[in-house]
């Protein structure tokens, strides 16, 4: 399942336990792209796990394969082979997420998101999640990503087809 972390600040620590059972601490497997695992990466993931143990009892232990086809690659294989993992970047050039959603790879979350994700519903709106949309049904939430910039500006690429 993908899913943005970006909008844990919807669940609060007060509501969390209210909406999901948050008694047993779970460790997620993070799945991201870029040049490797950077030097500080152990520094980044004590950060993301003391902000997520708070909000949801969760730890995240993050995997960075490097961009392009190695990337794309190293995803199919890991569905192929049914290696467990929970979260992963994917996009309309990499980890093609309509390509995986057809594979079964993710988990269909649309009569979830009232449950545990109202607000995040609400704010992205049916126009945002209509894009995230695979055959009527939602897989992920629609994440705006900047790569790179320059001295000219942005230039995003959405998480969304």
């Amino acid at each position: 399942m993908t899913f943005n972390l970006g909008n844990l600040q919807t669940v609060n620590a007060e509501t969390a336990g209210d909406i999901a059972d948050i008694s047993e601490q779970v460790n997620l497997k993070w799945i991201v792209t870029g040049s490797g695992d950077q030097k500080d990466i152990g520094l980044v993931e004590e950060e993301i796990n003391k902000y997520l143990e708070d909000k949801i009892n969760a730890t995240v232990d993050i995997t960075t394969f490097f961009w392009g086809d190695d990337f794309d690659n190293r995803i199919k294989l890991m569905v192929a082979a049914g290696e467990p993992y929970d979260i992963n970047f994917t996009s309309n050039w990499t980890a093609y997420y309509s390509d995986l959603t057809s594979t079964g790879a993710y988990k269909d979350i649309t009569d979830m998101l009232d449950t545990y994700a109202p607000k995040t519903k609400a704010l992205l709106g049916k126009n945002i999640l209509k894009g995230a949309e695979v055959n009527g049904r939602i897989y992920a939430i629609p994440v705006r990503l900047v790569l790179w910039k320059s001295r000219s500006g942005c230039y995003p690429f959405q998480n969304e087809q």
